[in-house]
């Protein structure tokens, strides 16, 4: 951590929104948390008010998060000489006014990314994330906007479970990697509680699912007659239930790695790809497995590597560049 007295201008101003986005995040988190939980079991279930709390909390954590990175992101419209010298901050004149840029950034003026824009950027800058809650995304993507702006009746309560559950997750995630640091919540036991029947009751509806899978499976053909993987976005794998081959339907990520030979002068910086499924749905038995998770709990496998695509991914992204 630096010392005040040695913070940049720029710093600061991208320390400021961060300290203040993650704070106003876990005000909303807690109040839709307290909401939720309250709720959850009571007689009377009105699921608007805690799903749009932890909508709202869910987006401005995301948007902390990558105003950490680099302010500039969260952003949708800023002039290009004001997001040049976020960026850069070098580039702006010495005497170039960050004490007024933070209090016009506060404006109306600007626009921020809404929340599936936020998760599309955070997925980039962390895989992983997207293995755990990317599932979840899009419906909350679908019912932020209905659920604080109108009275909204086509959710139920499994849609502020997964509100919940992403919440929970994301916090706990940014805390364990030091990428935020959230002081102003702290996650309580109906939350581990609530994290801990969440995990059962998916595994419960995993267990059904193949189940119901392997019944069909005894009347039900296995089909190895292969698949035909179009894209970037589908790879070819194989039914746990009835061993037929089947699309799985994700994305394929670039990386690079540092590979150390027999001493620091033979590193490395190698890259290499991999395809994270996220979906599949078997022909033959009709097994649906619909998130990294359920993937996990069927024993299916989740990361393929196809580095030797890698050439052929390069070309297709960057042409003639590559």
């Amino acid at each position: 951590m630096k010392n005040n007295a040695t913070v940049s201008p720029s710093d600061k101003l991208t320390c400021e929104f961060v300290r203040e986005y993650t704070k106003i995040a876990c005000d909303f988190l807690r109040v839709g948390l307290i909401e939720f939980h309250r709720d959850r079991f009571s007689d009377w279930q009105h699921y608007q008010v805690p799903l749009a709390n932890l909508c709202i909390g869910i987006e401005l954590l995301v948007k902390a998060y990558l105003a950490k990175q680099n302010l500039s992101l969260i952003f949708t419209n800023l002039p290009q000489p004001m997001k040049a010298f976020i960026i850069c901050p070098d580039s702006a004149p010495k005497n170039f006014s960050w004490d007024r840029l933070s209090i016009i950034l506060r404006t109306d003026h600007f626009n921020t990314l809404n929340l599936n824009e936020a998760f599309s950027l955070l997925f980039n800058f962390s895989p992983s994330i997207k293995q755990q809650i990317g599932a979840h995304t899009k419906i909350l993507s679908k019912f932020r906007n209905a659920a604080i702006h109108n009275i909204c009746t086509e959710f139920d309560l499994h849609t502020v479970d997964r509100a919940a559950y992403v919440g929970i997750e994301l916090m706990q995630s940014f805390i364990a990697s030091h990428d935020l640091e959230i002081h102003s919540y702290i996650v309580t036991e109906k939350d581990r509680s609530f994290l801990k029947k969440y995990s059962k009751d998916r595994t419960e509806c995993v267990r059904k699912k193949l189940n119901k899978a392997v019944e069909k499976a005894k009347n039900a053909p296995t089909d190895n007659g292969g698949v035909d993987p179009q894209g970037w976005a589908e790879h070819e794998g194989v039914c746990p239930v009835c061993k037929s081959d089947v699309l799985l339907h994700g994305e394929t990520v670039f990386d690079t790695q540092w590979v150390v030979g027999g001493g620091d002068e033979d590193a490395s910086l190698d890259p290499f790809l991999t395809f994270f499924a996220e979906e599949m749905e078997c022909e033959s038995c009709h097994l649906k497995l619909e998130d990294p998770g359920e993937f996990s709990l069927a024993g299916v496998d989740t990361s393929y590597d196809k580095s030797d695509s890698l050439d052929q991914w390069l070309h297709e992204k960057y042409g003639d560049y590559y």
